[in-house]
């Protein structure tokens, strides 16, 4: 374990717009810019390689995960902040994925990174700060098309998916998701302006 030196404030942020089998989603790249430097100037520090902006292949944004949650140098007293805008992908089975640039959403586990993953990262003890954040700037049922393309259906599953997988989360430790939309809620892109919220 290292040795203390202060709370440190660190962050990753990943905002892709770039995607090969679903919808482009441009103010996500902006989301993710603007957020980058607001974070920034609040004495956040993102490494380059926690800044993925625009395209970001499946094995790097797990890989940058991983890496993020499990860094061997912080501290304890150090704040953890990640966010991410871009398609939120739910399976079959009841899993919602964060989509990378490569994501197929008929297979979203082979190349997304699951929400239920990103609360295991969350609560692992090899997480060693007590104070993390966790910001979904995504929808979890309006990118797939569940039941043929039923959208009510696909709110429902996302929906159900939320309730149970955030009712894991453990409580009194400073660890929290704030997502973009209700658990009911389908969440769509905007077709005017330059961020996701103006």
């Amino acid at each position: 374990m290292s040795i203390s030196t202060g709370a440190q404030k660190k962050a990753l942020v990943v905002g892709i717009s770039d995607y090969t089998n679903l919808q482009k989603l441009d103010f996500c790249r902006n989301d993710g810019k603007e957020v980058h430097d607001l974070l920034t100037s609040l004495g956040y520090e993102i490494s380059d390689e926690n800044k993925l902006i625009g395209k970001a292949m499946g094995a790097k944004v797990k890989d940058t995960i991983y890496g993020f949650f499990d860094d061997k140098t912080d501290n304890p007293d150090d704040t953890l902040v990640f966010y991410y805008s871009g398609h939120g992908v739910p399976d079959a089975d009841g899993d919602v994925y964060l989509a990378s640039s490569d994501t197929d959403p008929a297979n979203p586990g082979k190349r997304g990174f699951s929400f239920e993953e990103l609360r295991k990262r969350m609560e692992s003890p090899t997480t060693i700060p007590t104070k993390v954040v966790v910001i979904l700037d995504c929808c979890y049922s309006g990118s797939a098309k569940i039941s043929k393309g039923n959208t009510e259906d696909a709110a429902k599953i996302g929906r159900l998916i939320l309730e149970q997988k955030s009712r894991k989360l453990p409580e009194g430790q400073g660890k929290y998701i704030l997502s973009s939309s209700q658990p009911y809620q389908d969440a769509y892109p905007i077709t005017t302006g330059e961020y996701s919220i103006e």
